[in-house]
């Protein structure tokens, strides 16, 4: 179900974090360096047991192939982020069902367990466009969201800008102390923009980043218990808190 409001990280204690990462997946061919690295991120974050959730850009998951499984097997939650990560306020340029069904169809081929969590291109779902998503069944009933977040120190421009992986992680540690829990939102790739996803670092900040927040005693938790996600015995199977 497509709330009308965007979901937050409500049920999150004190000290409580819930990672997630936007716009993959993404691979570079050579070994080191910037550039996106979905499953190395996926695989770091599994052995730091560290539950994280991936929203992917339909037509980056067909360019590689194979890392939603290995994405889930490594114990991560996988989301819808819509097909090509178009601007929903530009919806009469496209077929905004189409846009989200097809990703949809290319999760669920490659095992993604449903209900799946959504989050919209640029965290904005107007209300007009849950109203039309939510009139579609096998859409409704196939996710949960639009998830937003809490915490936001906008990776993208440190890349954008080509600043040091360390220089990030500096900003985002000040962000999770002053919001002191919270959904945490960054991208391991880009969606749509080259020059964001060669400049890329988000593997190297997070593998500072993550040592240090639990040095300072952070606890990691993942999105259905961030959201107060719940079993329910509705047509759907499930239901969040506050929708």
């Amino acid at each position: 179900m497509f709330s009308s409001q965007p979901i937050r990280g409500s049920s999150l204690s004190e000290g409580q974090l819930c990672f997630t990462f936007d716009d993959g997946p993404g691979a570079m061919s050579r070994p080191e360096g910037p550039g996106p690295r979905t499953l190395d991120l996926a695989r770091f974050m599994s052995e730091a047991e560290v539950p994280c959730t991936f929203f992917m850009s339909g037509r980056h998951v067909a360019q590689h192939p194979g890392v939603v499984d290995a994405v889930v097997a490594l114990g991560h939650t996988v989301g819808n982020h819509s097909e090509n990560h178009w601007d929903f306020d530009r919806r009469e340029e496209f077929d905004l069902a189409s846009e989200v069904r097809t990703t949809f169809q290319r999760l669920r081929a490659q095992g993604v367990p449903e209900p799946m969590p959504f989050r919209a291109p640029y965290g904005h779902l107007p209300e007009v466009c849950a109203k039309l998503l939510n009139a579609e069944s096998d859409l409704r009933e196939g996710h949960y969201g639009p998830i937003h977040w809490d915490v936001d120190a906008s990776d993208w421009e440190f890349w954008q800008r080509r600043l040091p992986a360390g220089t990030c992680a500096e900003a985002y540690l000040d962000a999770i102390r002053e919001a002191r829990q919270g959904i945490v939102i960054m991208h391991d790739s880009s969606a749509d923009i080259t020059d964001l996803q060669l400049g890329n670092r988000t593997l190297e900040c997070i593998k500072t980043l993550v040592p240090q927040l639990k040095a300072f005693g952070m606890s990691f938790v993942g999105l259905m218990a961030a959201i107060g996600f719940v079993p329910d015995s509705n047509d759907s199977g499930w239901a969040a808190n506050g929708f």
